[in-house]
């Protein structure tokens, strides 16, 4: 029976193409769906079948590097197969997986995880480093959605959201401390909205209006008192008005709490953690204590075979510190010690580089109160004046007690007064954001990004074979086992031993596939080794 050729749209990624080779040229989705059941005895043919077919199956190409864009193109076999309709099914979590790295390394975009506990300023750092308050700064914990902010030509936002499956995970994931999230839950009347939202397919909203209506979208699907954020897995927001200094190919990403109610919420942070790029870790700069070290420890067990060098340790909050810059010498230094273990930076002297203080709300006063937007005249806007006042105070006279007439403080109050160049461009340098944003994002993408990714994209090829080998020996060696036992029985000899043999056959394909796969991963593996050396020799030069 012969295959029907005719032009049809991918039901993935809504591409015009033809039925022709079985597969989308864009994606890797399957494309036939009138196969006749009887050319095929079950999974084994089909597979077979499919592996065959993979060779005229037109593959994205990747420019930027020789060994991601053949990673990708091994991925996306690998896709491909499990994207199958007689396969998808046993095969659903690997090409889920498939997918979100064919994404990963097509984008070529470079992940920064922002993570910590509840309310110790991640999201106020990310508006600082995205030069508007986009990320909610509620006094109540908002940040539940794994958030993702990049550069766009266009503004939009981007919705992911949970399956059935994924939800009723999360609702039985609710610790002892979730009473509170279930109490709102009910007060908010989520379940109203929840069978409307579940499941969905992802939405896409375009922005028009810039700032505001970005803010809007969010306000709508990421901010606690709505309902609709119970249920939105992942948001991505694309920001065309980014600051000059910030990388157009970061993508930073505020992830729910560490000690989130919610386990499952917890969960997504950790498993980021491992997947993104690099890793800024936000702890209170006035509480460095066992358990902010406790919440160190559990992030360094989770960021995989990525090198620590990657991971920051970003004390918030640094303004609070009675003596800002004395306290802080002191706090660093017991950090850099705790954290020089084997299993954290090696050594006190990284760990001492990779630790830093940051005070983003001070710097995102300096910047409203330098562009005239806080007033005396507004009791909220005295208060915040007050709090810029006493840093700016602390900063200029760390070394010396203020009194309200000396000569000093009348001095201050002048060029507090009068936007002195010189004193704010103190200010603004101390609170360390501009220092992240040029120097440490910059850093991490030119001396460790590309080698990084490589080795990562094999790392992950890798994984991702092995578990589907495990899958198809599941499918096949199994099936082929039981069928051993009836070729000793009545039933018709001939037939069984000619599904045997298909089955043998479908087994070979899908080994030699593996064996290839793991062939190109040690070459691979073996060249990556040797361009990490390479860069470490430059870098010590």
């Amino acid at each position: 029976m012969s295959i029907k050729i005719t032009n049809v749209t991918c039901p993935k990624c809504g591409v015009n193409t033809s039925n022709e080779n079985g597969f989308c040229p864009c994606c890797g989705v399957f494309l036939v769906k009138d196969f006749a059941p009887e050319l095929y005895s079950g999974y084994e043919k089909v597979l077979r079948r499919m592996i065959t077919n993979l060779g005229r199956v037109p593959h994205i190409k990747i420019r930027s590097s020789d060994i991601i864009t053949r990673v990708v193109n091994n991925i996306e076999d690998l896709y491909a197969i499990c994207s199958t309709p007689y396969l998808e099914k046993n095969f659903q979590e690997s090409n889920i997986e498939a997918y979100s790295l064919i994404n990963k390394y097509l984008n070529s975009e470079f992940q920064v995880a922002f993570v910590g506990t509840i309310k110790t300023g991640k999201s106020t750092l990310i508006n600082a480093l995205l030069g508007a308050d986009y990320a909610s700064v509620a006094v109540t914990p908002e940040t539940a959605v794994l958030t993702k902010f990049k550069y766009s030509k266009t503004d939009y936002v981007k919705l992911r959201f949970y399956s059935q499956s994924e939800w009723a995970k999360l609702w039985e994931s609710r610790t002892t401390d979730g009473d509170t999230f279930t109490e709102e839950y009910n007060e908010l009347r989520a379940d109203d909205v929840k069978n409307s939202l579940l499941g969905m397919a992802d939405k896409h909203i375009s922005i028009s209006d810039g700032y505001v209506g970005i803010k809007s979208e969010l306000a709508k699907w990421s901010s606690s008192k709505s309902p609709e954020h119970y249920f939105v897995k992942e948001i991505t927001v694309g920001i065309s008005n980014i600051p000059k200094y910030f990388p157009k190919n970061v993508v930073i990403v505020d992830t729910p709490g560490l000690s989130d109610p919610v386990q499952y919420r917890s969960q997504l942070s950790y498993d980021y953690i491992r997947s993104a790029n690099a890793v800024f870790v936000c702890i209170e700069a006035k509480k460095i204590q066992r358990e902010e070290i406790a919440t160190l420890s559990s992030v360094f067990q989770n960021i995989g075979r990525k090198n620590t060098d990657c991971v920051h340790v970003i004390a918030t909050h640094w303004d609070q510190l009675n003596n800002p810059e004395k306290d802080w010498a002191e706090n660093q230094e017991f950090m850099s010690k705790k954290l020089a273990g084997r299993i954290y930076f090696g050594s006190s002297d990284v760990a001492k580089r990779n630790i830093i203080h940051s005070s983003a709300y001070m710097y995102n006063l300096i910047s409203s109160y330098l562009n005239c937007e806080l007033t005396e005249n507004k009791d909220s806007d005295r208060v915040e004046l007050q709090n810029l006042f006493n840093f700016a105070k602390n900063i200029e006279h760390v070394s010396a007690p203020i009194f309200g007439d000396s000569p000093e403080f009348n001095v201050l109050v002048e060029k507090f007064k009068r936007k002195d160049a010189q004193l704010f461009s103190k200010l603004r340098e101390s609170t360390n954001v501009d220092y992240i944003r040029k120097n440490i994002l910059y850093e991490i993408i030119a001396s460790k990004s590309f080698g990084f990714i490589e080795q990562q994209a094999v790392n992950d090829l890798e994984t991702l074979t092995k578990k589907i080998f495990r899958i198809n020996n599941d499918i096949v060696n199994k099936p082929l086992s039981n069928k051993r036992s009836l070729l000793m029985s009545d039933f018709n000899i001939d037939v069984i031993k000619d599904q045997k043999e298909q089955l043998s056959r479908s087994k070979q394909d899908c080994e030699k596939l593996y064996n290839q796969l793991n062939k190109y991963y040690m070459s691979v593996n073996k060249k990556t080794e040797d361009l990490i050396k390479k860069l470490d020799k430059t870098g010590r030069k």
